[in-house]
């Protein structure tokens, strides 16, 4: 009896405690992971917001156990056609920049060969043919000057100038200007001042936009009068273009 009675004793010494009440161990000393922190709260699973239920981490500062792509292979999927585009750059070579010669950095553009559309730096359309004529200087000379018809082509007026001296006496003339295909005048009143050795005040007219003949392969004809006796000079001219 005696015997039974010790070896109960021990037994009892080598059990484990009880676990305490609130204890988040079992009886076995195991952690609960079905609980997060000393909040108690339940893990949060799936994707979803940040709560009380989420395990914090981080990411160590020397690297360690970072993820990173392998030299060379520094691309993440591919882009479709024309999806990206680097503008610091022209078919591979750096951007042309300021005023310069054209080369392999400068953008190509073209203009349209038809004339529509087309900013000029000229007074006349893109693909026209220009015309002008002049009386030179004449002394108390009449002086008519045609910008000529062509087959296919309608002759425009884009501006006229006359210039030169007074006459013995005081006078006026009109310079007339004749279109071909209205069968229509223009005329300018230029006064004529006393003295061969004065200047008229000059006629310089530029027509924006261009005066037409009025139909096709039709002539623009204008006609100076002399300015009168005592005359020295005078001067006619007349610019156009053919389209």
């Amino acid at each position: 009896m005696k015997t039974l009675k010790a070896a109960l004793a021990a037994i009892i010494l080598i059990a484990p405690a009880a676990a305490s009440a609130g204890s988040k161990s079992g009886v076995d000393g195991t952690l609960d992971v079905t609980q997060v922190g000393a909040n108690g709260a339940a893990p949060s699973t799936a994707n979803g917001a940040t709560d009380t239920g989420t395990q914090r981490v981080t990411i160590s500062s020397d690297s360690t156990g970072q993820v990173k792509l392998a030299t060379g292979a520094n691309t993440i999927g591919t882009l479709t056609a024309n999806q990206s585009v680097n503008i610091s750059q022209v078919a591979g070579a750096a951007r042309s920049v300021n005023s310069g010669a054209a080369d392999v950095g400068t953008a190509r553009a073209v203009l349209s060969d038809d004339g529509l559309s087309v900013v000029s730096a000229l007074p006349y359309p893109n693909g026209a043919t220009p015309v002008t004529a002049t009386s030179g200087s004449i002394a108390n000379t009449a002086s008519t000057l045609n910008l000529p018809a062509v087959a296919g082509k309608t002759t425009y007026m884009s501006g006229l100038e006359v210039t030169g001296l007074g006459a013995t006496a005081a006078g006026s003339i009109a310079v007339s200007i004749y279109f071909g295909g209205t069968a229509k005048n223009l005329y300018f009143i230029i006064q004529i001042p006393a003295g061969v050795t004065t200047g008229i005040t000059p006629l310089v007219v530029q027509f924006n936009p261009p005066l037409s003949s009025g139909a096709v392969n039709s002539v623009i004809q204008t006609t100076m009068p002399a300015f009168g006796s005592g005359n020295m000079a005078a001067n006619l001219n007349v610019h156009g273009f053919q389209y």
